[in-house]
């Protein structure tokens, strides 16, 4: 068996995708103090490298590639909307969507005057086989 290599990417999206309910009107793509998971990126990474586990369909037939993750930090920090942005198999999306739901509360997105506002924001998982 090969072993799995998760590399993971993310980044702000400015794409519109659905609205879900927040206290503000506006979901806003960029704001001065973005959201961030709970203890900063290189938690979120061990986090997602220990509750991904790589499809056995996906494993099987050799299907690898980048799965980019939609969704909306709400004011309390709770992520909604969420959904694939790009997708890559069946399998691949669905685990990157199960892992996205087992999300903690991030701390949430705020304005320079400190504003807690919701915010649109993307994530991008790389599955890879290594060998």
């Amino acid at each position: 068996m090969r072993p799995l290599l998760i590399f993971l990417f993310i980044s702000v999206s400015t794409l519109v995708f659905g609205q879900c309910t927040t206290n503000s009107q506006e979901v806003l793509a960029y704001v001065e103090h973005m959201p961030e998971f709970p203890g900063g990126d290189s938690a979120m990474m061990n986090f997602i490298q220990k509750n991904v586990v790589y499809p056995d369909s996906a494993r099987n037939n050799d299907i690898r590639g980048k799965v980019v993750v939609g969704f909306v930090v709400r004011e309390d920090g709770s992520l909604c909307d969420i959904k694939i942005l790009r997708s890559v198999s069946k399998d691949l999306d669905a685990e990157a969507m199960r892992v996205v739901n087992l999300m903690p509360k991030f701390k949430p997105g705020s304005t320079l005057k400190g504003k807690v506002v919701p915010v649109r924001s993307a994530l991008a998982i790389r599955f890879m086989l290594a060998g």
